[in-house]
């Protein structure tokens, strides 16, 4: 009996007969945020220090002219697959990134590098991949903006 309330209560078993967030939308536990081993976020006593946003005068034209350097790089893998889901209560098939639908939250601060490795693993039929960076500005790099073709 513990058994099953507990697997009610994580979500494992419906509760009026409808999909688990598994079924739904894949594994979703790396779309919590960063993990614990992650560089702190602003806001943190720790990181304070290193970035003075008060220093960064706004002058309606100046955002991306002086950019703060925090020194860290936020590291990220994204493995593009196929697979069933249910985002809407149907199976059907997706295009995934690591297993998710959505994929995985990509956190940063002002300031930090972020380096995504994308690994195509996508068969049968082997179809070719591009990836949008919606809010990330490609600076030097407009060739990385995943547009196809």
């Amino acid at each position: 009996m513990s058994s099953f309330v507990a697997k009610l209560v994580s979500g494992a078993l419906p509760l009026f007969g409808g999909l688990t967030l598994e079924q739904t939308n894949g594994n979703l536990t790396s779309w919590q945020g960063l993990p614990d081993s992650a560089p702190p976020v602003l806001g943190t006593d720790s990181i304070q220090h290193i970035v003075k946003r008060e220093e960064q005068a706004y002058e309606g034209n100046t955002v991306y002219q002086t950019t703060p350097h925090t020194g860290v790089t936020r590291k990220y893998h994204f493995d593009v697959t196929r697979t069933f889901l249910s985002p809407d209560g149907y199976r059907k098939p997706v295009i995934a990134i690591n297993n998710q639908v959505p994929g995985p939250l990509i956190e940063a601060n002002w300031g930090d590098w972020i380096e995504v490795t994308v690994t195509n693993s996508i068969e049968g039929p082997a179809d070719g991949t591009a990836i949008h960076w919606h809010g990330l500005l490609q600076r030097e790099t407009p060739w990385f903006d995943g547009v196809p073709g």
